[in-house]
């Protein structure tokens, strides 16, 4: 990662602020003051060494965020789901909502509700601070889910000025892409070694029978060629590269 995670915050506390000024739909402007709080939060927990807690607060700003998007690009829905501006009323589904980003979106929400649920993920990062590899697997997640969640308020304010440079922007796209890979290659750990150059669709499988990540992960490695099944090079090419770092330097 080029860029330091408190970079994205401050470029997404940036970019709200503007949108405050210019949003005049009193439900998304509740929605994106919701967000403004949650990075804030997000923030205040990774400054004090929190980082377990920072993808909670980023997985309520990303459903925000998501919401506003669907239902700028679906306006008609709005009013279908006028519920969802009474209290406990119900909008659309959040799965529904992530369609209209990009493929890796349902994988990053899933990475981020793993610290919201009795997940074996964050259970077993919370029993022992000193874990070995811990703050990696974190900055990870909290890097790509704070960079998602600023190319989805991008994509969906597009006609307002952006934070950032072009240059950065496309940046910003690279290391989206590039660092759900490096996530998928740190959960590739989990992958028996016998099961390594079979069909790579059990990589899916290893998280669970009824995983809910390994069908984003295929989704998400199946669409980067248009192919409707899963890239296998892309596939053996991630978990070779998660073993050469994980090989004892020779001496």
């Amino acid at each position: 990662m080029k860029k330091d995670l408190n970079w994205y915050f401050n470029v997404i506390k940036e970019f709200v602020s503007e949108l405050q000024k210019h949003e005049d739909n009193p439900y998304f402007l509740a929605s994106i003051t919701r967000i403004s709080s949650t990075i804030d939060a997000a923030k205040l927990l990774n400054d004090y060494r929190f980082d377990l807690e920072s993808p909670v607060m980023l997985r309520i700003a990303i459903e925000h965020a998501a919401r506003i998007g669907y239902l700028k690009k679906n306006p008609e829905k709005f009013v279908q789901f006028t519920d969802m501006t009474k209290v406990f009323g119900k909008g659309p589904q959040f799965a529904v909502t992530l369609e209209v980003f990009e493929s890796g979106s349902k994988l990053i929400y899933e990475l981020v509700s793993a610290f919201s649920h009795p997940d074996a993920l964050s259970l077993t990062m919370s029993q022992d601070n000193s874990q070995e590899g811990k703050t990696e697997i974190l900055f990870i997640i909290n890097s790509v889910a704070a960079a998602f969640l600023l190319d989805m308020l991008l994509i969906t304010y597009p006609h307002i000025s952006k934070p950032i440079s072009e240059e950065e922007y496309e940046e910003l796209k690279a290391t989206l892409f590039l660092t759900i890979v490096e996530s998928i290659e740190v959960f590739s750990e989990r992958l028996p070694e016998e099961l390594k150059q079979v069909n790579p669709e059990v990589f899916a499988n290893v998280f669970g029978e009824k995983s809910k990540i390994g069908a984003p992960i295929v989704e998400f490695a199946s669409t980067l060629n248009g192919n409707v099944e899963m890239d296998v090079n892309l596939f053996l090419k991630m978990v070779k590269s998660f073993d050469s770092k994980n090989k004892p330097d020779k001496k």
